[in-house]
């Protein structure tokens, strides 16, 4: 579901409108207004406090804000261009329109245009001539306010498609819609569902108080009425923004001036009506895509960056900067390692000589008969070296394949282990138990003893397992079979503290028939004597 808002910033004043849903059914869900004082010593930060304030708690999307100002700092303009290429009128429109703002220098300001009618081969435009300095203000407070706008526009042209939303522009009729702001209002002649011409009156609600002033913007509505030159007839005359006292209900021409109501069932807040918030919705409905109006005020140096964008400069000078840095690195380290290569170099030569020797000097080698591989490989080297570190780990590798060679013919190869050896385990046992002596396993006995070796299978490595049947002897009365008891936990402990027990399970025992000690079937002990070799190539 899309969810847009808009926002009117004015001078002292706001209004604020989060849409959601689609463009043929629009819901309202929040509206916000606020007013600052006039003689604020800060407005632009007392109005920023403000708009914060209003909107804590909503959730606005901030990727679909749309901005309105007002209208009274700028101006319009219709202008018939003979071709109706939008590109080549991006082009020229500002060179185009530069002499009927004489007030403005062209570069100071911003210029958006509306396609009123197109037949092919020209263009009648309706030209929003928007100084940015104005723009800008509004642009940095809502952003700062943290509703930075996606785009931007006059309120006359967001109660264009207010009044679109709210199917009051008929196709067979003209309709005048007027926008009253605090010290300007705006009015707009749609005719036939066309826009023709918009203007400001500086005329706004802070002058409502005042008869002159009332029958001014009666005079100003007269003048757009009887100047419209519509093909349709005048059946509606709306007005929105803020309330402007006696106007609503006096009739011009006929037709008497309406409130425009562009939604129905929001919660306003008290003292509000939706006429108030015309602008804000019609920016909230451009953004979803409605409205026969998509004006585009942020132009130039006011353009919408997003983060990326924002931060695309200083990373390019970000990465060449590191790109010289990688460069004069790579300078510097080249001349620190020409000096080492050189060095190794002269080392691979000198090593080189050591080994093989050298004939054009007479000097023998080291090695009295290098095998032809060793040779070939040298040989390989005497034009220079890319690498000669490299080549010297060649070298030594070979040196070292060579010496394995010969350690295998001589008997001495290390990958091939001695068999398991099932009388040394077996003597290993008995080691510990006699190394305990009486004081740890008192007087015991051997009654039998097996000692095989054991191939390995899937995870489980060669071994030897050694089986015992023993009695264990004590003459302690009542307690002989706890002492009995101790004696083989003692020689238990003691065996599987070796680093060569692989298993010493707990055993069952009986009680011998004249209670002095204590009998011990199957014990099973496992040896790894690839351990005990080891120890062994140490010792």
């Amino acid at each position: 579901m899309a969810r847009t808002c808009g926002v009117r910033v004015g001078r002292t004043d706001f209004e604020l409108l989060i849409l959601e849903g689609s463009v043929k059914k629009p819901s309202v869900v929040a509206c916000r207004r606020g007013r600052i004082p006039e003689d604020s010593e800060d407005p632009q930060g007392d109005l920023i406090a403000a708009i914060k304030d209003a909107t804590r708690g909503l959730k606005v999307p901030g990727d679909s804000i749309g901005l309105v100002v007002d209208s009274g700092q700028a101006a319009f303009r219709t202008m018939t261009l003979p071709f109706d290429d939008s590109g080549k009128i991006e082009q020229v429109i500002k060179f185009e329109v530069e002499s009927h703002v004489p007030q403005w220098e062209i570069d100071d300001v911003v210029v958006d245009f509306h396609t009123s009618v197109s037949t092919g081969v020209e263009s009648q435009l309706l030209i929003t001539v928007m100084p940015k300095v104005h723009l800008g203000e509004a642009i940095t407070i809502a952003t700062r306010a943290g509703l930075e706008p996606l785009e931007a526009e006059a309120d006359s042209s967001a109660i264009v498609n207010a009044a679109w939303s709210a199917g009051v522009l008929s196709v067979d009729g003209a309709q005048v819609l007027i926008h009253v702001g605090r010290s300007s209002s705006s009015m707009v002649m749609v005719d036939g569902g066309v826009v023709r011409t918009m203007r400001a009156a500086h005329i706004g609600a802070d002058h409502g108080d005042d008869e002159t002033s009332r029958r001014r913007l009666l005079r100003e509505l007269t003048r757009t009425v009887a100047g419209m030159q519509a093909a349709n007839p005048l059946d509606g005359i709306y007005i929105s923004g803020i309330d402007f006292a006696g106007v609503v209900g006096e009739e011009i021409d006929g037709q008497p001036i309406q409130v425009l109501e562009p939604f129905e069932s929001a919660d306003l807040p008290p003292g509000s009506s939706a006429s108030n918030f015309a602008a804000a919705f019609g920016a909230a409905i451009a953004r979803m895509g409605g409205g026969p109006i998509k004006a585009s005020l942020r132009r130039e140096d006011l353009r919408f960056t997003g983060k990326l964008e924002r931060i695309e400069l200083p990373l390019a000078v970000l990465a060449l900067l590191l790109a010289a840095l990688a460069g004069i690195w790579f300078v510097v380290l080249d001349k620190e390692l020409k000096p080492l290569q050189m060095d190794m170099e002269k080392w691979l030569a000198t090593s080189n000589t050591f080994m093989l020797g050298d004939a054009k000097r007479g000097a023998a080698g080291r090695l009295t008969q290098p095998s032809s591989q060793l040779v070939n490989l040298v040989k390989s080297m005497e034009d220079g070296s890319d690498d000669p570190f490299q080549d010297m780990q060649r070298v030594r590798q070979r040196l070292n394949i060579e010496i394995g060679d010969l350690k295998k013919k001589l008997g001495q190869n290390t990958d091939v282990r001695k068999p398991h050896s099932a009388f040394g385990a077996l003597t290993r046992v008995l080691d510990v138990l006699e190394g305990l002596g009486i004081e740890q396993t008192g007087y015991c006995s051997i009654r039998d003893v097996k000692s095989n070796f054991r191939p390995g299978r899937g995870t489980t490595k060669d071994h030897v397992e050694v089986e015992l049947k023993m009695s264990f002897f004590a003459d302690a009365g009542s307690q002989s079979g706890v002492v009995a008891t101790t004696h083989l936990d003692n020689f238990r402990d003691a065996v599987l503290a070796r680093p060569w027990c692989i298993s010493f399970p707990e055993v069952k025992s009986e009680t011998l028939d004249n209670g002095k000690g204590i009998a011990v079937e199957n014990i099973k002990i496992q040896v790894d004597m690839s351990i005990l070799d080891d120890e062994e190539m140490e010792a």
